[in-house]
């Protein structure tokens, strides 16, 4: 079968802002932004709608200021079903579909949640069922590349180490959906990026700690990568890697394991 589509996808929720379990449950899509890329021509198809909340009327404040979107805008919105119906539609044909791609697994369980509860409030078909199999998190696509810092690090700024400009406003489901698309395309295309990314994922803590001259080199293999001038600076990344690897392994020799503060810097 040949796929001929790609869906990436961004919902904005209500949430409280303590994020726990139950407010993970509790969450209700506003807006929904996706683009449909066709592999064969090129073409872009963009939707975007606001959606009326289900569970929780109002806006909470810090989702307001996020996003930008009022409690007027979700008064007015569109139901639920009313935008899923629509958005089904314009999915077209599902066996073209190669994936519906999300930036991490919040927006599925989000999705799956409001359409549950608004299919029993509402006593409308489950909208979700026939494409969750489809589904696809980045995240767990470009972990299988070594990948890792994808899980800690925010879609832009993730762009902005692949030397691609974040395009329009973050928080904004559409923006996100297409940056995204971006960020997979830019991925898949250019093995550069993947391994520039998989060595970003040391230049953390502890490892920024105990050689702090570790960000500078990378941020300058960077830049120099992307200039073409890399002969050097590859030599300088895997010394100052090695370096601190070593630096690393030295020092947790010495470590006091019941001392907890310091296990805790070194997770």
């Amino acid at each position: 079968m040949i796929y001929l589509k790609k869906i990436y996808i961004d919902f904005e929720m209500n949430m409280a802002n303590t994020k726990t379990k139950k407010d993970m449950l509790d969450a209700d899509i506003i807006a929904i932004g996706a683009i449909k890329y066709d592999t064969d021509t090129g073409e872009i198809e963009k939707f975007k709608s606001l959606v009326k909340p289900i569970t929780n009327l109002n806006i909470f404040p810090h989702i307001q200021e996020l996003t930008n979107i009022s409690q007027e805008d979700i008064s007015k919105a569109p139901s639920y079903e009313t935008v899923m119906r629509k958005f089904k539609k314009w999915l077209g044909k599902i066996y073209q579909i190669e994936g519906i791609y999300t930036f991490g697994n919040l927006d599925l369980m989000c999705f799956n949640n409001t359409d549950k509860k608004s299919s029993n409030k509402y006593n409308h078909p489950r909208f979700v069922n026939n494409i969750k199999n489809l589904f696809v998190d980045i995240k767990d696509k470009y972990i299988n590349y070594g990948i890792r810092c994808i899980n800690y690090v925010s879609l832009k700024n993730l762009l902005d180490c692949a030397n691609v400009e974040f395009y329009g406003d973050a928080h904004d489901p559409l923006y996100d959906a297409y940056n995204l698309f971006i960020l997979d395309k830019t991925l898949e295309n250019s093995e550069e990026t993947r391994n520039i990314l998989t060595i970003k994922d040391i230049v953390r803590q502890p490892f920024t700690v105990i050689n702090e001259n570790l960000e500078y080199i990378f941020e300058e293999y960077r830049i120099n990568l992307y200039g073409n001038n890399s002969d050097e600076i590859h030599k300088d990344i895997s010394i100052e890697i090695l370096k601190t690897i070593r630096i690393y392994i030295e020092s947790i020799k010495q470590i006091d394991i019941y001392n907890i503060e310091i296990l805790s810097i070194l997770k």
